[in-house]
């Protein structure tokens, strides 16, 4: 190889080096930006799980879309009328109102924390309040050092049912009609030990399922 082609060979690695730089840059800024403007959204109930805290977006929605990565990317690209695309997880694009938006401006966006019969309200949106990433909060409920009974009595008490139980680890899921209807659910069974009605057993420990990813399609 003589030195001009090592020379030009050179000048262009070092140029794709630097778009490649850039372009993860850029990314990076974007995702900044949407995890600061989620956070900065955050406005409805909040709740910890494993320790790591997290509340819920209201004006947030996570709707569903093409399966196709490709033209998820490209749906997330584009965003929709009046939103802006704060992220993706598994075939559902999470969006907000746009800043300045008719929606935005008279609060017309309903709040996901009511129930709603809408195909988008799958899942609440809520936002890990260390990092910023959002996630989807199912409408189901993690029961921690319950027993068989326990689980039974707790989900009939608040208007839910027993989806799965393990026994030997004295744990139960609990699936209730909606995700608003799980964490109105979880404040009573909260709110119920508070109050002495534990009746001198141990505390549940309760927490919301939250979705980071999907390990199948949804």
């Amino acid at each position: 190889m003589t030195f001009v082609s090592r020379t030009v060979n050179g000048l262009l690695l070092s140029m794709v080096t630097a778009v490649t730089a850039m372009a993860g840059a850029s990314f990076s800024t974007v995702a900044e930006a949407a995890d600061a403007t989620l956070i900065g959204s955050a406005d409805g109930a909040s709740f910890t799980v494993g320790g790591t805290p997290y509340q819920v977006v209201t004006r947030a929605r996570a709707e569903r879309g093409s399966a196709d990565p490709a033209a998820r990317a490209a749906g997330s690209a584009a965003g929709t009328a009046g939103a802006v695309t704060v992220g993706t997880i598994g075939d559902y694009t999470i969006t907000l109102p746009a800043t300045g938006s008719t929606a935005a401006a008279s609060g017309a966006v309903a709040p996901q924390s009511a129930p709603s019969s809408s195909p988008t309200s799958d899942y609440l949106v809520a936002v890990n309040r260390r990092t910023g990433s959002p996630v989807l909060v199912s409408n189901h409920l993690k029961l921690f050092g319950v027993s068989t009974a326990q689980a039974a009595s707790v989900a009939s008490s608040t208007g839910g049912a027993v989806d799965s139980l393990i026994a030997a680890a004295s744990m139960a899921m609990l699936v209730y009609p909606s995700p608003a209807a799980a964490l109105a659910a979880k404040t009573a069974i909260e709110s119920q030990q508070g109050s002495g009605q534990g009746g001198g057993q141990a505390a549940i420990r309760v927490e919301p399922e939250v979705i980071q990813a999907f390990k199948t399609p949804r």
